[in-house]
């Protein structure tokens, strides 16, 4: 987790405040993924559901933290980095 955020943070241009946002973000959609987890049968609708919701949540903390042109160039590291 700590090494993605740091990848984000070269490739985004991150400031130490919107690290430490993004981290704490992304330490949130995994704990409540574990949640996920032991709550719902792996692959079930509400699994799905669920998840989706979790991930979306985080995208929208992440659009919160980060500038337009911050996302674009994780969009496009991601996209050439699959």
């Amino acid at each position: 987790m700590e090494k993605e955020v740091a990848t984000m943070t070269e490739v985004m241009g991150l400031n130490a405040n919107q690290q430490a946002k993004v981290l704490e973000a992304k330490k949130t959609v995994f704990l409540e993924n574990q949640d996920v987890l032991k709550n719902h049968e792996k692959g079930s609708e509400e699994f799905k559901a669920a998840k989706k919701a979790n991930n979306q949540k985080y995208s929208k903390a992440l659009r919160s933290i980060a500038s337009k042109d911050q996302m674009k160039a994780w969009q496009e590291y991601r996209k050439n980095n699959k």
